[in-house]
């Protein structure tokens, strides 16, 4: 340690020694209360103690010791967003893009608040900022590859995905989504693939599977599709959506008594009431 409160404060903050740190930087400020670094270490130390109004309050003196400071603008919207103070955090992003034009983290930032808002145009023209920004991302095409899907915009959801998992072949995120676009769009083989590939990147996902046993249901691939529903009830027992998948499908090629299993199945998962209606009429049907 130091006679420097500043200099002190920092090397307990280094430490994870916030209460410590926040004693030696309440002194520094004493000493110098135009030093906006003291005020933003303050911040990081309050932040620590989840004492997020100081750290705010602090991070607003920083911005009035140093307007041009983007990390406290940056560091003080997050802080807000979390508070659910969306119009003032996207105020903050806003004021680090006109600091940093090119600064990703603020362009995501503000699109995952418009999207919170549901001001979904203006988040997709933030992810398409950042993909400009940074064409080897895949990050802003799978985002806005799921605002347009949830939209209806299939075609541009399909564009999307498939953007993203050519940038990340590693994402099984981007290829799940790509899967379920593409069956949307009633092909049927390009889901097979998307789900594939997904599944070889994890394959503990029970909605690939679940998904990819429906698109071979699709294709008319009815022992694959058993295989994959038989897998999904595997991964997630208590999922009631792969045990009616699998009834029906058993149902598809005359197996009554393995159908009738499964739908009765769904009735003590923890399936909604919508889907367990339905299999409680399959049941009376097959029973007939």
């Amino acid at each position: 340690m130091t006679d420097n409160p500043l200099a002190t404060a920092h090397e307990l903050l280094a430490d994870d020694r916030q209460a410590e740190a926040l004693i030696q930087f309440d002194a520094a400020i004493r000493l110098d209360p135009q030093n906006p670094v003291a005020y933003a270490g303050r911040a990081i130390a309050n932040i620590g103690l989840d004492r997020t109004e100081e750290a705010i309050g602090d991070y607003e003196q920083v911005i009035e010791l140093s307007p041009d400071d983007f990390n406290a603008h940056f560091a003080r919207g997050r802080l807000l967003e979390d508070q659910g103070k969306l119009r003032e955090a996207i105020a903050d992003y806003r004021a680090v893009i006109g600091l940093q034009p090119d600064a990703k983290a603020a362009y995501l930032s503000r699109a995952g608040a418009y999207e919170k808002l549901r001001q979904y145009s203006l988040a997709i023209r933030d992810y398409a900022e950042v993909a400009d920004i940074d064409p080897a991302d895949a990050r802003p095409h799978l985002l806005m590859g799921k605002i347009n899907g949830r939209s209806g915009q299939i075609e541009d959801a399909v564009r999307n995905f498939a953007d993203a998992a050519e940038r990340d072949q590693s994402s099984a995120d981007a290829f799940y989504n790509l899967g379920v676009a593409t069956m949307k769009q009633g092909d049927a083989e390009s889901a097979i693939f998307a789900y594939t590939e997904s599944i070889k990147i994890d394959s503990e996902n029970p909605k690939a599977f679940l998904n990819r046993g429906g698109a071979y249901r699709a294709a008319d691939r009815l022992d694959d599709a058993l295989d994959d529903y038989s897998r999904a009830i595997e991964l997630a027992p208590g999922d009631g959506r792969a045990y009616y998948s699998r009834g029906a499908t058993y149902e598809d090629q005359g197996l009554d008594e393995e159908a009738l299993a499964d739908f009765r199945a769904v009735v003590g998962s923890e399936a909604d009431g919508k889907l367990k209606r339905r299999a409680q009429r399959r049941v009376a049907r097959l029973r007939q």
